[in-house]
């Protein structure tokens, strides 16, 4: 039972936490870590989906993950987004308590940025761009079920926030795995 509580402190003490970590980062492309080195952000610990596929490319490609909350309790949800296929964290989206029966939109794009039609809520902690993957994690049990939307929105004209295509990306379920 002691575990368990200090596990809850160290993650509240993580949320309330990232907010200055991400203040403190430099995002200048020619900063001297600004190539994928890990970020000091605990992630939520249960992976409740895996995005197959996920970019950022200098404005001109962003990702939108769209993650509703149907059930009748609020859950944290964050989007942890990773480099290649080798699994290094390259940014994340959130955490974020999700109201029950809300959407939030999480995206690779830069706070500030617009994506026409999406409102986007949850924005990812660092302007590295990268192509790789994405895992929806939570702080809520394994078994909890959300609707989640992945898209890839490409071309995007940054004079009208609009994108030349919307791609859905593979949204799935893992199995055998609680977390990492």
């Amino acid at each position: 039972m002691q575990l368990k509580s200090m596990f809850l402190s160290l993650l509240a003490l993580t949320v309330i936490c990232v907010p200055t970590v991400m203040a403190q980062e430099d995002d200048r492309s020619d900063a001297p870590h600004a190539r994928f080195q890990p970020l000091i952000v605990v992630p939520l610990p249960n992976i409740l989906y895996d995005v197959a596929y996920a970019r950022s490319a200098n404005q001109s490609s962003e990702m939108v993950i769209s993650i509703k909350n149907p059930n009748t309790f609020s859950c944290g949800v964050q989007v942890e987004w990773i480099f290649g296929g080798g699994g290094t964290q390259v940014g994340v989206s959130g955490p974020f308590t999700l109201a029950p029966q809300n959407t939030l939109e999480f995206t690779t794009a830069n706070s500030g940025e617009s994506i026409s039609p999406f409102i986007l809520n949850v924005f990812r902690d660092t302007t590295t761009e990268f192509e790789g993957s994405a895992r929806i994690r939570s702080g809520c049990s394994t078994t909890t079920k959300l609707g989640v939307n992945a898209l890839l929105v490409t071309g995007i004209n940054t004079a009208t926030n609009t994108g030349i295509d919307y791609s859905p990306v593979s949204v799935a379920r893992p199995t055998g795995r609680v977390g990492d």
